[in-house]
């Protein structure tokens, strides 16, 4: 029963791989991967990222897994005859200033499509301007469903290729009652986010109507940081499972303290907590027993992500993450439906985005024509001292 509740509700099957993983800067500016001279000759593409502020980092690693891809595509002798110059720009995690580069790309004339931007609130942002010079906008990070479509509308230039975030936290219930064999869970989340707080939600309800129960729901401080009440709470409630939509900073410290605190049982995360940084955070040794949804799962059965892998720290002299390997697929999503479209007339592309299917690093990729959902592969990752691995692989 509780089962096949939640098989119905997520479309997904569960299969194991056996992994081993690891973690990109590339200087700003109009780097044009194999860009020529003439106007003519090129297809431009922009980028709206954070390049700096708090997602600096996470921006730097997205950008760089594009320009790989499009350097990938020139290599290879560029699109219908033509080479691909992509022009980043910086929009400092600030959502007026997102909106003030979409304008800057636009203005130019000759950009054929933006890949961007990282946060759903820079996107909704850039996406007004985007919509307004129909240009397509497709955002590598981005898994609030209203960027895509409200009350049942589409929204015809923006689309994305990552999961939605209400489906990582539907994902982590099903893991957490089926593959971890939970039936009690708390949730720890900091409320003034909206993400989070939609993650919290929809965990819950997943968690519940698949037959489980949350025996605490604490949300952290002004400071984001998880307190010692919360952890009074939790330890009092005995949960078999600890479920905590945090970025990586505030996620990374709560960890450490859980850990302290002497609670071990399974801690579970979003997408967030792929990359070495949370190691600062967290610690290595606190780093144990601990799931995040994941694109990024190396391993021998998965030949094209490895081979993203080698290609990226050859040209960036850095080891790829999972932000790159985002960039990377957008990149790859766009590039495809240039080829589709068979021209650089963004109406064309925004057309062949719609329904369009292409090979990802870990699978399929599609994006639904009705509404601009993807459908794609996901892992569930394992932290083993301070180690990221694959765990399980989830297919459509």
């Amino acid at each position: 029963m509780r089962k096949s509740r939640l098989h119905s509700s997520l479309f997904y099957g569960l299969a194991v791989v056996l992994i081993g993983a690891v973690t990109c800067f590339s200087p700003v500016g109009a780097a044009a991967a194999g860009a020529t001279s003439s106007a003519a000759a090129t297809i431009r593409i922009g980028g709206n990222f954070d390049l700096s502020g708090r997602c600096a980092y996470i921006g730097e690693m997205v950008m760089s897994g594009a320009k790989l891809a499009f350097k990938e595509a020139n290599d290879a002798g560029g699109m219908i005859g033509r080479k691909i110059e992509f022009i980043p720009l910086d929009n400092a995690f600030d959502k007026a200033k997102a909106a003030v580069v979409m304008k800057s790309l636009a203005a130019r004339g000759d950009v054929s499509a933006v890949l961007g931007c990282l946060t759903a609130t820079n996107t909704s942002a850039a996406y007004t301007i985007a919509e307004q010079n129909r240009m397509p906008l497709i955002s590598p990070s981005a898994g609030n469903y209203l960027l895509t479509g409200n009350d049942g509308k589409v929204k015809a230039y923006a689309f994305r290729t990552c999961f939605l975030d209400i489906k990582q936290a539907d994902l982590m219930a099903l893991f957490a009652l089926e593959d971890l064999g939970a039936k009690t869970a708390a949730i720890v989340f900091d409320d003034k986010v909206d993400l989070f707080r939609a993650m919290a939600f929809y965990f819950e309800k997943s968690f519940t109507d698949a037959g489980g129960k949350i025996v605490a729901k604490e949300q952290v401080g002004s400071s984001g940081e998880v307190s010692q009440e919360n952890i009074a709470q939790i330890r009092q409630a005995e949960p078999e499972v600890i479920f905590m939509p945090m970025d990586y900073r505030e996620g990374g410290q709560g960890i450490r303290c859980l850990r302290e605190s002497g609670i071990g049982v399974p801690l579970l995360g979003p997408d967030l907590w792929f990359t070495q940084r949370i190691v600062a955070y967290a610690g290595e040794e606190a780093l144990n027993n601990i799931y995040y949804v994941s694109y990024f799962a190396p391993s021998d059965k998965l030949p094209k992500l490895d081979a993203f892998m080698f290609a990226f720290a050859k040209e960036f002299k850095r080891p790829a993450d999972i932000y790159a390997a985002m960039g990377y697929e957008a990149a790859g999503v766009l590039i495809e439906a240039i080829k589709k479209a068979g021209s650089a007339d963004p109406e064309d592309i925004r057309t062949a985005l719609e329904g369009i299917e292409t090979e990802g690093l870990l699978g399929t990729i599609r994006i639904e024509a009705a509404n601009h959902d993807v459908v794609r592969p996901m892992t569930i990752d394992r932290f083993v001292e301070g180690q990221g691995f694959a765990y399980r692989l989830f297919k459509p």
